[in-house]
């Protein structure tokens, strides 16, 4: 009777531990779950979706087996890259740039493929002169007319304003190449500010010299009328033979000028070649050749600003920016 009663009592106790653990792994299946059940559920089930959706979201680049080549993944990592390479690919620089040009946009000369010398007046110091650094003038004659200004410029964000007072002295940059040279490439970019001026006078405002005495080159000067407003400009040549040109600039805005001159030899006789661009011309405004001390110019140099003024006393306002020389 003993052993019968025992029996009876165990029978409800092995099914209420039964019903425990059932519950138990309703709640958590992966404790209740045999060697091999939690093998092929967790990894090829629930496991295995986990598994794909952290490699698509928290790192694309991250690809894990065959999967990486399905068409989902393939996408999310399409999606990420464009983000990734603008933030800090070289070739994807250029995207930034045109978020923000004021900051990301190289300056011109850096954007310049090839160049003896260069300033485009927004370097770090550029009316420093350290006889002969890349972007620096030989000379700066200042007398308080040369300075850096925003308010104008052809490449942001600054330029060279050039403000002399009636009676004012000098001020200009120059740039000496000591070289044998066959040909030379100048060109700058000149605004004219129409203001009144004292009087029927002119300036030279660039010189392009090949000889250490000045005594063989080419310039350009500007004139104002008697009333004050200016009046024309001319690019010259001061050598044997030399003549003047008139150009056309155009006050109140910003003119562009370019000469090219080459030197040759044949014979017995030595020729420098000029041909100069001003503005969106496409052919030369003056095209000439003449007679040149040299088969190769020994030496030179250029001059920018009011390199020298003549007749009447004057006010000049004037910006230049983007100057580029090239030697061959």
């Amino acid at each position: 009777m003993s052993n019968a009663r025992s029996s009876v009592l165990e029978l409800p106790i092995a099914i209420g531990s039964a019903m425990i653990l059932a519950i138990a792994c309703g709640a958590g299946v992966a404790a209740c779950s045999s060697d091999d059940a939690s093998g092929g559920t967790v990894d090829s089930g629930a496991g295995g979706a986990a598994d794909d959706a952290p490699s698509l979201g928290s790192d694309p680049n991250v690809n894990g087996g065959d999967d990486a080549g399905t068409g989902e993944d393939a996408a999310s990592s399409g999606d990420a890259a464009p983000a990734q390479d603008a933030s800090g690919g070289g070739s994807d620089g250029a995207a930034d740039m045109g978020t923000d040009a004021s900051v990301q946009t190289p300056h011109f000369c850096a954007a310049r493929d090839a160049f003896t010398f260069c300033s485009d007046f927004d370097e770090a110091d550029p009316l420093a002169s350290d006889a002969g650094a890349t972007a620096a003038w030989d000379e700066v004659l200042n007398a308080g007319t040369l300075t850096i200004s925003d308010a104008r410029a052809v490449s942001a964000p600054g330029s060279l304003s050039l403000a002399v007072p009636i009676a004012g002295a000098d001020g200009r940059l120059t740039k000496s190449f000591n070289q044998a040279i066959q040909q030379v490439s100048y060109e700058f970019s000149m605004y004219i500010e129409s203001q009144p001026k004292a009087g029927n006078a002119g300036s030279l405002i660039t010189d392009l010299q090949f000889t250490n005495d000045d005594a063989y080159g080419f310039r350009v000067l500007i004139f104002s009328k008697a009333d004050g407003s200016y009046d024309r400009a001319t690019l010259e040549h001061n050598g044997a033979g030399g003549d003047i040109n008139p150009i056309t600039l155009n006050a109140g805005a910003w003119n562009h000028i370019k000469m090219t001159v080459a030197f040759s030899s044949s014979g017995a006789a030595n020729k420098a070649s000029l041909q100069a661009y001003v503005n969106d011309a496409l052919t030369p405004v003056v095209d000439k050749s003449y007679d040149a001390p040299a088969a190769k110019a020994p030496m030179g140099r250029v001059r920018l600003g009011k390199v020298f003024a003549f007749g009447d006393s004057q006010e000049y306002k004037l910006n230049f920016d983007n100057v580029v020389l090239k030697l061959q």
